[in-house]
């Protein structure tokens, strides 16, 4: 599934009565104020199989990764080498 914005996220996973295995998030999401991060870190404290994340992003600061791993999410550059992406999401879901 995809979403655009948190609610949207938020009722997709409400109207499909499904929860994630893992959440795939770009860092920046365009209109919104909130950054991928905050998504993630939301998405994780309403459901409750807490799933894995995932945040991709062109942004190489080490704010932006530092705070990611501190926050218990992985990390990927864009652009995204999808052997990589295989691997993460291999490992995630076992």
């Amino acid at each position: 599934y995809c979403a655009l914005t948190l609610d949207a996220a938020l009722e997709s996973i409400k109207t499909q009565n499904y929860t994630p295995d893992v959440m795939l998030v770009d860092y920046n999401l365009g209109r919104s104020s909130d950054n991928g991060l905050v998504l993630l870190q939301h998405l994780q404290e309403v459901l409750p199989s807490r799933p894995p994340g995932v945040l991709i992003t062109a942004d190489v600061s080490e704010t932006v990764m530092q705070e990611t791993k501190d926050l218990g999410f992985e990390y990927l550059r864009k652009p995204v080498n999808p052997v990589i992406l295989r691997k993460l999401l291999m490992k995630l879901t076992r």
